[in-house]
């Protein structure tokens, strides 16, 4: 598991207009810290065998926002958060790294307003922003860059 740092902020959340990419990752970082706590779709509960460019396995994680869209199968709003524990081995035991989408409008309109950001096992910002890595992977969904639904719905079959 990747520790985030806790740290407790009285200011409002401010817009990121002015911030870096790199800052805005740290900040989500420090904001979803407990994102361990967060509820798993069903179909994706636990560690999953993947073939993706996260590992060999992946968690996910949805925050309120993300997990109730996807419950009712409505867009995702603005704040909606999902993240993507990558794992090494199949057991899911050894961490790869850990992957972050969250929604944010008017963030990038031609990536569907998500900003994503990739950290290493050790908490370090690999990525951030709307890496064209990340977009052209996503972007072959119908689930609004969202590809774990689609698995599921592929091998329901």
């Amino acid at each position: 598991m990747i520790f985030f740092l806790m740290i407790s902020c009285s200011e409002e959340k401010s817009s990121f207009e002015d911030n870096s990419d790199t800052e805005q990752a740290v900040f989500y970082q420090e904001e979803f810290s407990s994102y361990d706590t967060w509820e798993q779709a069903t179909d994706w509960e636990g560690v999953h065998s993947s073939q993706s460019a996260h590992g060999s396995s992946v968690q996910i994680w949805l925050n309120d926002l993300a997990i109730s869209a996807l419950e009712e199968g409505t867009p995702y709003p603005d704040g909606a958060a999902i993240i993507k524990e990558g794992y090494v081995d199949e057991a899911g035991t050894q961490l790869n790294a850990l992957t972050l989408m969250v929604k944010q409008e008017g963030y990038a309109s031609d990536s569907g307003d998500w900003f994503w950001a990739s950290y290493s096992s050790s908490g370090e910002v690999q990525q951030a922003g709307a890496p064209e890595f990340c977009v052209s992977c996503h972007s072959a969904s119908s689930s609004d860059y969202v590809l774990f639904v689609e698995e599921s719905i592929n091998t329901e079959d």
